[in-house]
């Protein structure tokens, strides 16, 4: 897929975590090594992701629009610690190295009905209808340029 495709895929790796004076901003909560922070996440199987802190003195963590915020839980070095939030990102101040941050909540699960009916995990898809009979690289055909 062009030079574009792969630019996309790394500009979307690279904003996974950033980090100014100190402080860290989690964006995806995908898997992730840097120089601030190791971020280890469960998605799509379970709503789950460990934060290994290295030089952050403080977290901001985007939470998906489809977690219920109520039901966020956050401990740090296995302790319950109370929440705070700033729009859509759950805030942890004071943190020191070796600091580890879990966050869980519960999947959420629903089924969208358009065309095609998807039912979705998170933001996973798990099962589409209509099924197509064959299958789509087959049904499409290529041209060379001209």
């Amino acid at each position: 897929c062009l030079p574009h495709g792969a630019w996309g895929t790394y500009y979307a790796w690279e904003g996974i975590v950033r980090c100014d004076k100190d402080v860290a901003t989690v964006n995806l909560l995908l898997n992730r090594a840097s120089p601030w922070m190791d971020i280890d996440s469960y998605l799509p199987y379970e709503g789950k992701v460990v934060i290994h802190n290295k030089t952050a003195k403080t977290l901001l963590l985007r939470i998906p629009q489809w977690v219920d915020r109520q039901a966020v839980r956050c401990k740090r070095n296995g302790k319950p610690v109370n929440l705070a939030w700033a729009g859509n990102q759950m805030l942890a101040e004071g943190l020191r190295k070796k600091d580890t941050i879990t966050v869980e909540f519960p999947m959420a699960k629903w089924t969208e009905k358009h065309t095609i009916t998807l039912s979705l995990s998170g933001a996973t898809r798990w099962w589409m209808s209509p099924r197509a009979s064959t299958p789509a690289a087959i049904r499409c055909t290529w041209r060379a340029a001209r």
